[in-house]
């Protein structure tokens, strides 16, 4: 069997394959498209949807995959998110059948669920072997259009079940530049529920209905803590508890401090920190409870993307068209990655091969060495 970030590496490559390239507007007509919805109006919800959905010239500003759904989820500037997964009528089919040939019958035994034949030299072979295979020979396909945003789909972050069993299913949080912030239920592929501003940190009422001033950048949530964050563009990222009834989702803390649009929020799970990126060419790293500013650094240039190393709490920034690698423990951007030609619009960590991905304006992704600390 493949390594996870291998078999991701293949559905990503079959996903280019079978599907039009996305992409390829001007920046006149997309700068046209992004400030024309208005952020009162609400699209009516899509109930019915196809593939061909999918091949329409949009730009892709978010995506996600979770693992324990085996889901691709694609937020986008159409005021739509894509959710792609296995094809499980394919499933069910390939699972069903039986060759009559024996050659056959023995090929592919490894996609039969009964009546195929295994040879012995393969008798261990796992049921989670056997259905990865069969899930990749099926295919991926859409399998559900979540349409209740009425502007760009800027942030969206995965709520799983675990251990403490919390929740009795896995949630997906969106947000963007209609200032909504929405609950889906990725199980059922439904929407969940709504949030409305209701109370302040003080108990006021007195707010808006909107849970921000400006317009949501970036989103991001804390496991451990069990809170979502958001970046928006009245300079604050608000901190909010999360539940599966908007109501109950208490504002926590609001980071204050950077003096232009807040574009990035990480949670950084190795160090338990906070950190935030913004167009005032600095980064800030906050405590765990959101009331101290424990770091600041200048990166002189905008930020335009921001991930945490997940082996060592790294991290790495997209500042411009280079990629600058900032390691708390010692205070100092210890990696400088240069070849992009425009601005870098994502970095992800792969830790499996210690490997940060990233994609830029200048239509390429590139990959790179991630930053490994000195064993003292």
């Amino acid at each position: 069997m493949f390594p996870r970030s291998e078999g991701l590496a293949r559905l990503a490559y079959q996903f280019a394959e079978k599907y039009e390239k996305i992409g390829g507007r001007s920046d006149r007509k997309r700068a046209k498209e992004l400030y024309s919805a208005s952020p009162d109006c609400i699209r009516p919800y899509k109930k019915s949807y196809s593939n061909s959905d999918f091949t329409r010239d949009v730009t892709i500003l978010n995506s996600l995959f979770v693992e324990s759904l085996d889901l691709l989820v694609f937020a986008s500037e159409d005021n739509n998110i894509y959710v792609w997964g296995f094809d499980k009528n394919a499933v069910d089919v390939l699972q069903k059948m039986k060759p009559v040939d024996e050659f056959l019958n023995h090929r592919y035994a490894i996609l039969l669920e009964n009546g195929g034949y295994m040879p012995e030299a393969e008798t261990d072979v796992s049921k989670g072997a056997i259905d990865s295979v069969t899930n990749r020979v099926a295919g991926f396909i859409c399998k559900s259009v979540f349409s209740e945003h009425s502007n760009c789909i800027t942030g969206i972050v995965a709520v799983e079940k675990d251990h403490r069993k919390r929740y009795d299913t896995t949630f997906l949080i969106s947000a963007g530049w209609d200032r909504k912030i929405l609950i889906w239920d990725l199980e059922k592929l439904c929407l969940h529920d709504v949030f409305h501003n209701t109370a302040d940190l003080n108990g006021s009422t007195s707010y808006p209905e909107l849970p921000a001033d400006g317009i949501i950048m970036d989103l991001t949530y804390s496991p451990e803590r069990d809170e979502f964050a958001y970046a928006a563009s009245d300079k604050l990222v608000y901190i909010r508890q999360f539940s599966d009834k908007c109501s109950n989702m208490k504002l926590t803390g609001i980071l204050q401090g950077h003096e232009a649009d807040v574009t990035q929020v990480k949670w950084n799970g190795v160090l338990s920190k906070w950190v935030t990126g913004s167009d005032d060419g600095s980064i800030r790293i906050w405590s765990d409870d959101g009331i101290q500013c424990e770091q600041y650094i200048s990166t002189h240039g905008t930020i335009t993307a921001l991930c945490i190393d997940q082996t060592n709490g790294c991290i790495a920034l997209g500042v411009q068209d280079r990629i600058r690698v900032y390691d708390p423990d010692t205070r100092k951007f210890v990696q400088t990655n240069v070849g992009h030609s425009d601005s870098v619009r994502s970095i992800i960590h792969v830790p499996e091969r210690g490997q940060y991905i990233s994609s830029s304006w200048d239509t390429t992704v590139r990959i790179w060495n991630a930053y490994k600390k000195k064993v003292k």
